[in-house]
């Protein structure tokens, strides 16, 4: 399974959350702390009606759980 992690300035990731979910298709989903309130994981675009889960995860069912990216703050 292929992997893709973005990283970006916490600067400009800032910008992006404030953004992105405006920007995105119907198709994807962003998650992340700052918009969701029992979100407690770095932020993902999320690809919906899709499934990847694991053992950890089940714990979460009310969680959109597609294939994701990861994308990073860095400071």
């Amino acid at each position: 399974l292929p992997i893709l992690d973005l990283m970006m300035l916490r600067e400009d990731y800032r910008k992006f959350c404030k953004v992105i979910a405006d920007e995105l298709p119907d198709e994807l989903l962003f998650q992340a702390e700052e918009l969701q309130k029992n979100y407690h994981f770095n932020a993902k675009i999320r690809l919906k009606g899709t499934k990847f889960q694991t053992r950890f995860l089940r714990q979460f069912p009310e969680l959109e759980q597609g294939l994701f990216i990861d994308i990073f703050p860095q400071d």
